[in-house]
């Protein structure tokens, strides 16, 4: 939903309720190194609208094959195992040595 600058507070309100909301979030810890300094994970926690990767998918991507990579192919039936789907999740963070580069791909269909 696309506002204009005169949008009323209501209206910029109204917006922000019903979107969804994907998160990425990572933790780099140098003390770490040389090994796993750096921790991500991708959440779809939000509940107006349950299991958002559903109809498109989502994927998060390391350059290097030791690091744990996120699908979320699309489907509606189920949760996405691999990232946080509900507030209490506690499996979903993975880790990898910071000189990889991750990129995240939303809406990345088939």
């Amino acid at each position: 939903q696309r506002l204009s600058q005169a949008a009323s507070d209501s209206e910029r309100e109204s917006a922000f309720d019903s979107s969804a909301v994907t998160q990425f979030e990572y933790t780099y810890d140098p003390t770490l190194y040389p090994g796993t300094d750096l921790y991500y994970d991708v959440s779809d926690i939000n509940d107006a609208f349950p299991r958002q990767f559903c109809d498109y998918g989502v994927a998060l991507k390391p350059d290097r094959s030791e690091c744990p990579s996120v699908l979320c192919p699309p489907d509606c039936q189920k949760n996405c195992s691999a990232v946080y789907n509900y507030y209490n999740d506690d499996f979903a963070t993975h880790g990898c040595d910071s000189h990889a580069s991750l990129t995240l791909f939303l809406c990345q269909g088939d």
